[in-house]
């Protein structure tokens, strides 16, 4: 599922691996569905406080960010960054997953609501699951245009 590698300069932890959107997908609907961890330790996992620095609503625990949908419930994930390089996704109690990378990571707020958005809008679109399979959409991020209302 994923690759070790060199760690890209000035990357830390966060660049011990090469992932898809995919294989995230895969992973954090897997965790979510009890298929990794015993029950009482993903229960710690989804122990959460509030969490202003990931947005608004936004709930963190053991390497868990919770958010809430527009449609309603949460999702769980954890998105992540490096210089040229943004994430953001996670999956819904029920296996619904989502994931979004983009290559010219948001450069403010307004941007980075754009990139929350269409995670948002994956995960609350009306289709039915996939069976144990989830999307990974590529999509194109367009730098923000003053004239462009969030």
């Amino acid at each position: 599922m994923c690759t070790p590698t060199r760690t890209p300069p000035g990357a830390g932890r966060q660049g011990q691996m090469i992932s898809t959107n995919s294989d995230l997908n895969q992973f954090f609907t897997a965790l979510l569905a009890g298929r990794l961890l015993p029950a009482a330790q993903l229960a710690q996992m989804r122990t959460t406080v509030p969490a202003p620095y990931f947005g608004s609503r936004a709930r963190y625990g053991l390497g868990l960010v919770s958010k809430p949908l527009s449609c309603g419930g949460v999702y769980w994930g954890h998105g992540g960054s490096l210089p040229g390089y943004e994430t953001r996704g996670g999956a819904t109690d029920d296996g619904r997953a989502a994931g979004v990378a983009v290559t010219m990571p948001p450069t403010d707020e307004a941007a980075m609501k754009r990139v929350e958005r269409l995670v948002d809008t994956a995960l609350c679109r009306r289709t039915a699951p996939l069976a144990g399979r989830s999307l990974a959409p590529v999509v194109r991020i367009r730098p923000a245009d003053p004239n462009d209302t969030p």
